[in-house]
């Protein structure tokens, strides 16, 4: 399942791994999301109407295509262009 198909942005990467929470509020609801990598890279999904469009596949294989920044922690941040769940 493809999701927001259109041209990849000039600078864009893959990315294939595990959709996992990593951060929550008070009430236990998640409010950031990562990629985590086979390499065990991990990438911060950038809060967008993409990014939300991931939640339903938490704890399943994706594959994410967008560009990658750093954040004010040096972290990884992933804006996402198109996805794909990746059945197995």
């Amino acid at each position: 399942m493809m999701s927001g198909k259109k041209s990849p942005a000039e600078g864009s990467i893959t990315i294939r791994g595990l959709l996992v929470p990593v951060d929550w509020d008070e009430r236990g609801n998640i409010t950031k999301t990562a990629v985590s990598t086979y390499f065990e890279e991990e990438y911060l999904i950038e809060r967008n109407a993409r990014g939300e469009a991931l939640l339903p596949f938490l704890r399943q294989k994706v594959k994410v295509v967008g560009i990658v920044e750093m954040d004010d922690r040096g972290r990884k941040v992933v804006r996402v262009e198109e996805y794909e769940v990746i059945e197995e």
